[in-house]
């Protein structure tokens, strides 16, 4: 019974909260025995045959490895010198079982005949169990540095793991008989109830905890919010699941957004993209948050790659109109004059946006030819499409000054009615090689025409072309002959910068 009491603290001095991966390890330990138990007619039947001998003894193999407090040391923080005793403990009641393994040696009246039996005797024997502990003290330490630990946080799991390989004949003692084999069952249903239940309490705990983050969110108590969401942390660090923190900073930046905090909904949305591996570039909650904040380049970005309905969608458009009433730039106001279009707001309300846009930028060509349309009356002013209207694929140093050095293309839109039109790039251009840069343009995908850019200050560069409906143009402008350095083996240096877009229509 000592010998059983020593090993029952060898198993169960573990008292680190688990991880939610041992409380699932627990709940099919606890499920096997109970299983195991039930099929052979109750505990102390285990013990009667050597397949049951065997599960018991693996159980608690497997349950003392898992909730020795060696195994925590990294991954809690906790010091040699705080588990200290409970090695000394371990370690002894390792020796009490070796001891009776070898006053019991019960096999020796029993010689294998089943395959359970054969395999309960291989694993007895003293070469064997030999072997099994110089694998344990290999394994164990190699396993540490390939997961980055000091080699010197594997030595006590090494050691307890080496003296429970060395006395596995004395667990077999202890299993074969049956009283014994009873306390050994109810051991290991208790170990494994108890850090289940500790793993439970620390999910609902960590649910709770979140849960209170946000309600303390809700009430404008962002202290208690804080000091709940720091706790809740630490839970997630400690219990290793994701799932609830996910839950938890969704929660919060839903609630920062309804509050009209972007800044804030912005760095729990960014914690959910870090922790689901999304992309931030293209994580619709990012964009619309972006938008509350007054940056009008990704939405108009979208717009232009993707078209109407990548911000006319349910997630990007709140984002969007609000969007429209804090920035100031044309860039905003049009997209919030083509997203009512799209939706087919109220004349006086699609008027009323339009007309922002003309206020911003006079002469913008869209907004124009939209309250043509609608036969509003309009200054008869030059069609001109700003810079801040072209944008490129991705961000870039160069494109935010104008020029498409880095991209090698930019695009745009424009809507035009029916008639013929002049199309004048106001554009400059630097020699390499003594070759000006080769521009081309396309609307809608199809070659419009390329041609030599070959002034260093800025001028109209014109191309002429039909229109037989109403229609949205997508106009791309290709830097053409950067691509051929580039595939030359050459630096590009050959600079081309946009200033805008001119517009006439032929009488």
């Amino acid at each position: 019974m000592l010998t059983l009491a020593m090993f029952a603290l060898a198993c169960g001095s573990g008292s680190v909260a688990p991880t939610w991966f041992e409380t699932l390890y627990f709940a099919v330990l606890f499920c096997v025995v109970v299983i195991a138990s039930v099929v052979a007619g109750g505990p102390r039947q285990l013990g009667q045959s050597a397949v049951g001998r065997i599960i018991l003894v693996g159980c608690a193999l497997a349950g003392a490895l898992a909730r020795n407090p060696s195994y925590h040391l990294p991954a809690a923080g906790i010091t040699a010198n705080n588990s200290i005793s409970f090695e000394i403990i371990s370690l002894i009641g390792c020796i009490l079982m070796w001891v009776l393994g070898v006053k019991l040696p019960f096999l020796a009246r029993e010689r294998g005949q089943s395959g359970a039996e054969k395999l309960e005797a291989l694993l007895v024997l003293p070469g064997t169990r030999l072997q099994l502990t110089i694998a344990a003290m290999i394994a164990l330490p190699v396993m540490a540095a390939l997961s980055g630990m000091p080699l010197q946080s594997a030595l006590w799991s090494t050691v307890f793991a080496g003296a429970l390989m060395l006395a596995l004949h004395g667990l077999f003692a202890v299993a074969s008989n049956s009283r014994c084999a009873q306390l050994l069952c109810i051991l290991i249903l208790m170990m494994s109830g108890f850090t289940i239940a500790l793993g439970l309490n620390a999910y609902f705990k960590l649910r709770s905890e979140a849960d209170s983050a946000v309600v303390h969110a809700s009430t404008g108590r962002f202290d208690l919010a804080q000091t709940s969401y720091e706790s809740a942390l630490r839970l997630t660090q400690a219990f290793r699941a994701n799932g609830p923190r996910i839950d938890m900073e969704t929660r919060l930046a839903q609630q920062y957004e309804k509050m009209n905090n972007p800044v804030s909904a912005l760095a729990h949305w960014e914690n959910v993209v870090t922790l689901t591996k999304a992309d931030k570039n293209s994580f619709p909650p990012i964009r619309r948050v972006r938008c509350a904040m007054g940056d009008s380049v990704p939405p108009w970005r979208l717009l232009v790659f993707e078209g109407i309905p990548a911000i006319a969608n349910p997630d990007m458009a709140p984002g969007v109109m609000r969007l429209v009433d804090t920035a100031p730039d044309v860039r905003a106001k049009l997209l919030g004059a083509l997203l009512a279009w799209d939706q087919q707001a109220p004349d006086d309300e699609r008027r009323k946006r339009l007309e922002a846009v003309q206020a911003v930028a006079p002469g913008e060509p869209t907004s124009l030819s939209l309250l043509k349309r609608m036969n509003v009356p309009t200054k008869d002013v030059p069609l001109w499409l700003p810079a801040d209207l072209i944008i490129g694929t991705v961000p870039t140093y160069q494109s935010a000054l104008g020029t498409i050095e880095e991209l090698g293309e930019a695009c745009t839109i424009v809507c035009l009615n029916a008639g013929r039109w002049e199309m004048s790039l106001n554009a400059s251009g630097t020699p390499l090689h003594e070759e000006w840069p080769v521009v081309r343009v396309e609307l809608n995908g199809k070659p419009l025409a390329a041609t030599q850019v070959n002034k260093a200050l800025p001028y109209d560069v014109p191309f002429t072309f039909d229109v037989t409906h109403n229609t949205i143009f997508k106009v791309r402008i290709v830097f053409q002959n950067r691509q051929d350095d580039l595939e030359d083996g050459r630096a590009a240096r050959r600079g081309l910068k946009i200033m805008g877009i001119k517009f006439n229509q032929a009488k």
